[in-house]
């Protein structure tokens, strides 16, 4: 999970699962800026955040500050995707309301050092968002939440209940404010083989 912040009638919120948004600021009027990469973390390339705000379609720019997958084109980056329905289906975000631009350092030379290799120079991105429902997922790339998990992993069970058994064997120590259910599925061929388990 990654950070929350409001400006106005406008909230940034990556505190979900598969969030990793931190750091937002706001740069100028309808331009906010946030990173993905958080500490020393040598890489950034994927976030997700919900938006809230009155859904009056106004347009926002949206910019992470320190991608890093290998190479810097828009083409890199169509595996962007949005939802307006809490994320049962998930649209392509269209690669001509982005923009590729230079990334923007922290200031801590320590961090700042850390950041990449030789094939993964950073990079910002800018987002020109319409924001059309009060609530939008935004997401680099489309998340496998733990919602997708647990759907998955019941109609597994539901499906075949002879083979499948479900449990919850942890809790993650994702971060000090948020930890999840670690699940697993028990799965079990029929026949001489139903004691082997995987």
């Amino acid at each position: 999970g990654g950070a929350r912040a409001s400006f106005g009638d406008l909230t940034l919120d990556s505190t979900l699962h598969c969030g990793n948004g931190h750091d937002f600021a706001q740069i100028a009027a309808g331009h906010y800026r946030f990173r993905a990469r958080c500490g020393l973390a040598p890489y950034a390339w994927r976030f997700l955040m919900e938006i809230e705000s009155p859904g009056d379609g106004r347009e926002i720019t949206l910019e992470v500050a320190d991608f890093n997958h290998e190479g810097r084109t828009p083409w890199h980056e169509s595996a962007t995707a949005y939802s307006l329905d809490g994320g049962e289906s998930w649209l392509p975000f269209p690669t001509d309301r982005l923009e590729i631009v230079d990334w923007t350092p922290t200031g801590h030379r320590e961090i700042d050092a850390a950041y990449g290799d030789a094939s993964h120079l950073p990079y910002g991105v800018r987002y020109r968002l319409t924001l059309d429902a009060p609530r939008v997922l935004f997401a680099s790339p489309t998340p496998f939440t733990l919602e997708h998990r647990d759907r998955l992993l019941a109609e597994l069970a539901a499906e075949r209940p002879d083979a499948v058994a479900l449990a919850t064997v942890a809790q993650s120590a994702h971060s000090p404010a948020t930890g999840f259910p670690v699940r697993i599925a028990r799965i079990t061929a029929p026949g001489r083989w139903a004691t082997r388990e995987r």
